[in-house]
C-alpha cells in the first residue's frame, strides 16, 4: 500500500485572531496531521485529526490558536498503515 496523496489546503484568517484551515478528504486517508509554526516549513505536530471528524460535506476544518500572528500551516494524510503523505501546499 502506498501513502495517500497530499491534501490541498485553504487557509484564511477568521478576523478573530485565528487561522482557519480547510481541506477535503483524501482517498485512502484515515487520519490527518496538522503542522503549525512560524517558519515556512513547520514540523511541529499541532493536531491529529481522524476521518470521524469530517464535516457533513466531507471536508475538515482546523483553527489555530487565538492571536496566532504570522504562522505557517501544512497538513499530511495518513493511511491505515500510518504511511504519511507528502506535505500539503
Amino acid at each position: 500500500m502506498a501513502a495517500p496523496a497530499a491534501p490541498v489546503i485553504h487557509a484564511m484568517p477568521t478576523g478573530g485572531g485565528q487561522i482557519r484551515v480547510r481541506w477535503h478528504a483524501v482517498d485512502d486517508a484515515t487520519d490527518y496531521n496538522v503542522y503549525y509554526g512560524d517558519t515556512a516549513a513547520p514540523t511541529g505536530l499541532e493536531a491529529e485529526i481522524s476521518d470521524a471528524e469530517a464535516e457533513s460535506d466531507g471536508s475538515f476544518i482546523w483553527f489555530s490558536d487565538v492571536d496566532a500572528g504570522m504562522v505557517f500551516v501544512r497538513v499530511t494524510a495518513l493511511n491505515v498503515l500510518a504511511e504519511e503523505s507528502d506535505y500539503s501546499n
